[in-house]
């Protein structure tokens, strides 16, 4: 089943959504900012990454540049992310489309008049998980530990570090 990480800093919002989206069946995590939410997609693989743009610590720009990093590093479609925001529509067009730009698969508003915010986020998850590349779904997650400056410092597998001991070589397929 895919997992999705929101990353939503306003519980009276999250909440809703954690609740559609586990209604969908799909493994839904949170975190309440912007640096959570980048230590989370560093130590665990999500496939769709729900990030505001407006959040403490790492706001939600940022956030989806680390996410694009982390992916063109990986040569991996996942994590899928899916920008939102509060803001009106007349206030949000440039800040869409630099989020496109890092490669968000959508960006929607909070409170459109022009949709139902829920319908149409469970919507786009649904499309983005198309998005991903099939055989991805299969391989075990693998991620790499990294530090504030880039460096591996270890690696999980499905969110459990992996115990090099005393063997050389190391089958990861």
């Amino acid at each position: 089943m895919a997992s999705i990480l929101l990353v939503e800093d306003k519980i009276k919002d999250a909440a809703p959504l954690v609740r559609s989206l586990e209604l969908e069946g799909y493994t839904v995590d949170t975190a309440k900012d912007g640096q959570e939410g980048l230590d989370k997609i560093r130590r665990y693989s999500y496939d769709v990454v729900i990030g505001d743009m407006m959040l403490p610590k790492i706001e939600g720009m940022s956030l989806i540049r680390k996410i694009d990093e982390i992916k063109k590093s990986s040569m991996s479609t996942r994590p899928q992310v899916i920008a939102i925001t509060g803001q009106p529509k007349y206030k949000s067009i440039p800040q869409a489309t630099e989020a496109m730009r890092y490669g968000a698969f959508d960006y929607l508003i909070k409170a459109s008049p022009d949709y139902d915010y829920n319908e149409r986020l469970l919507s786009r998850v649904r499309e983005a998980l198309d998005q991903i590349d099939e055989s991805e779904f299969a391989k075990p997650k693998v991620n790499l530990i990294q530090n504030d400056r880039g460096i591996t410092e270890g690696v999980l597998i499905e969110g459990e570090p992996l115990d090099l001991g005393q063997k050389d070589n190391y089958e990861l397929d």
